[in-house]
């Protein structure tokens, strides 16, 4: 009990420094952003040492932030929103149809294509891997999700949509091949 309140104190302490180094709200001499960073690093010590590895880290990596959360969400200054006046538009843009089969075809690409892809592309490289099934599954489990996640942003952010659709065609279709022939 003693080390998870001085955990909270410590984050507390560290994240106060950190959010008064932010906002200067000391002279530059006086900033004590190592001192919260500091403050943060022995609050997941204690942390630790209260629950344990697996929970300590998790907590290290979760309390400070709701701290700072907190802190922000206190010293927020909420405002009406700017209300715009619309102009009518009496006409629909002649390029709405092609910019509709654009976001349909980045649909596709980010969605199924992009997540068939990685499935097929985490399976190969699991495949290759000597260890065992449970843990090429586990690898499998770990990196899709990361691979999905970067052929998506390829995908949006590519100013030519077939430049990701090529490539991300051709990994899948290279995963494939390659779990099917070490499986074979």
């Amino acid at each position: 009990m003693i080390d998870i309140s001085l955990a909270l104190m410590l984050g507390s302490a560290g994240i106060l420094c950190l959010y008064s180094s932010w906002k200067q709200l000391l002279p530059a001499p006086m900033r004590p952003a190592l001192v919260g960073w500091i403050g943060l690093a022995l609050a997941g010590f204690s942390w630790i040492r209260a629950t344990g590895a697996e929970f300590g880290t998790a907590f290290m990596f979760f309390v400070p932030p709701l701290i700072a959360w907190a802190l922000i969400m206190r010293n927020a200054q909420w405002r009406e929103p700017l209300k715009r006046k619309r102009e009518p538009r009496d006409t629909v843009a002649p390029d709405a149809p092609v910019r509709w089969l654009h976001h349909c075809a980045m649909l596709l690409l980010t969605v199924p294509i992009s997540g068939i892809a990685a499935v097929y592309v985490s399976i190969g490289l699991a495949s290759l891997l000597p260890v065992s099934a449970l843990s090429r599954a586990t690898v499998v489990v770990v990196i899709m999700p990361v691979l999905w996640g970067c052929a998506a942003y390829w995908a949006g952010t590519d100013e030519r949509l077939i430049r990701p659709a090529a490539g991300i065609v051709t990994s899948g279709l290279v995963g494939a091949a390659l779990a099917y022939l070490v499986a074979a």
